[in-house]
């Protein structure tokens, strides 16, 4: 079973934790309307047997036979050598099947009925697992621990931090004129489906000029598989 690896649309400037009860990792969006301060959180969780189906019409064992791989391909860094790398994912534990709802913690504007299409807080299924990406330069060497979901038949994703990096990639270097930045944020989104494996490592710089606030994508690199991306 090969694996694929995409960037989805709520992650391309805010990296999101795997295990974040009001983030779901790009199966539904994460945080939206900072005004009404609506998100989505876990309303019920479900214990799956391996060959239960969900309700979203899948069993957890098809989706264990998806994301459980060992795979070897190029990766494409932007600006570097092309280097080989190896992901491998192993999962563990019990899956779940997790319905979540809008709350609003702040004091609310109104909008909130008008933002919850756009919020999209649709329902998944979580497995854990442990992650591993490396790279023959020795740019990655990192492992992760957290949830893979899958939501409905739209693949299942993870991503991953590179806030403490084991391999030698430094980040800064793929920046644009770094001085004008004080902080920078880097992740790894991966997505599993049938298609093929496509995989996306990308970076937000951030900095002040006086009370103005402003950030840049940070494109550093990606290994897609074949041209169906």
């Amino acid at each position: 079973m090969r694996i694929a690896i995409t960037v989805l649309g709520a992650l391309a400037l805010t990296a999101c934790s795997s295990g974040s009860v009001d983030d779901t990792s790009g199966i539904g969006g994460g945080q939206f309307g900072e005004e009404s301060g609506a998100h989505c959180a876990i309303d019920t969780e479900t214990d799956l047997g391996n060959d239960e189906t969900s309700p979203l019409g899948f069993t957890p064992q098809e989706m264990i036979d998806l994301i459980e791989v060992d795979e070897t391909a190029t990766l494409v860094w932007n600006g570097l050598d092309d280097t080989e790398y190896t992901l491998t994912v192993v999962t563990s534990g019990v899956a779940t099947y997790t319905e979540l709802v809008i709350e609003s913690t702040g004091t609310g504007t109104g909008a909130q009925p008008a933002i919850e299409p756009a919020l999209g807080c649709d329902p998944y299924v979580a497995i854990d697992a442990t992650v591993t990406l490396s790279t023959v330069d020795g740019l990655l060497n990192e492992t992760w621990t957290g949830e893979i979901r899958q939501g409905s038949f739209s693949g299942a994703s993870f991503t991953g931090d590179l806030d403490s990096l084991v391999g030698t990639l430094d980040l800064w270097a793929f920046v644009d004129d770094p001085t004008r930045y004080d902080d920078l944020r880097g992740w790894v989104d991966i997505a599993f489906d049938d298609l093929g494996s496509h995989g996306n490592i990308r970076g937000q710089a951030s900095g002040e000029d006086g009370d103005i606030a402003f950030a840049t994508s940070v494109d550093v690199g990606s290994w897609p598989i074949d041209d169906s991306y």
